[in-house]
């Protein structure tokens, strides 16, 4: 390895990414994220190229055409969430369109490669909420809003959250009006 080049570990990678180290190893092997391999068979990827492949991501889709609908992603392979948010979606006066993705992998492509301005983050999943707050408060040019889905939080579990960036916790089983109100908090909707 190269002097004055900062190799990570695809733990690191995945905790400065806000997924699980087995979305970062389906990074590496699918091709999107270049990595080396050391003598051990560990994975080695550069900051530099973490750092670029976030910013690659993130302009992705950026000569979409319908500039004016508004990008909610959507972590969750719950039928009840995913109706829900799509629901209240169609309810809100704005033009929203809903991404929705049921893993790590997928949520880093997308998240990478839109702008959306809220992001529902079931935990369920293998997404931990905090560290996808975590790791779009990093980015001094992410403004988006971190939204918990979640049975039953304690109150520990949200303090947590709140710590790390997610904006709000919803209870399941989510119900449209919830879903309504927080796309107003945040501006992507209008009464």
């Amino acid at each position: 390895m190269g002097q004055g080049t900062e190799y990570w570990s695809t733990q690191k990678v995945a905790n400065h990414c806000g997924v699980t180290r087995k979305t970062v190893t389906r990074w590496v092997d699918a091709g999107v994220l270049p990595a080396i391999y050391t003598t051990g068979g560990h994975r080695r990827i550069r900051a530099v190229d973490v750092r670029a492949f976030l910013k690659g991501r993130r302009s992705l889709h950026a000569g979409d055409a319908d500039q004016t609908a508004r990008d909610c992603v959507l972590i969750s392979n719950d039928s009840n969430v995913k109706r829900a948010v799509k629901t209240a979606a169609r309810d809100s006066k704005e033009r929203l369109r809903v991404r929705t993705v049921s893993n790590g992998f997928e949520a880093g492509l997308v998240v990478g490669g839109t702008n959306p301005s809220l992001i529902l983050v079931d935990e369920s999943t293998d997404c931990d909420p905090a560290a996808v707050g975590r790791l779009l408060s990093s980015m001094v040019d992410k403004d988006t809003v971190v939204v918990a889905c979640m049975d039953r939080p304690s109150h520990a579990r949200r303090a947590h959250l709140a710590v790390n960036g997610v904006r709000t916790v919803l209870h399941k089983p989510l119900v449209a009006e919830a879903l309504l109100a927080v796309f107003l908090e945040v501006g992507i909707a209008t009464s």
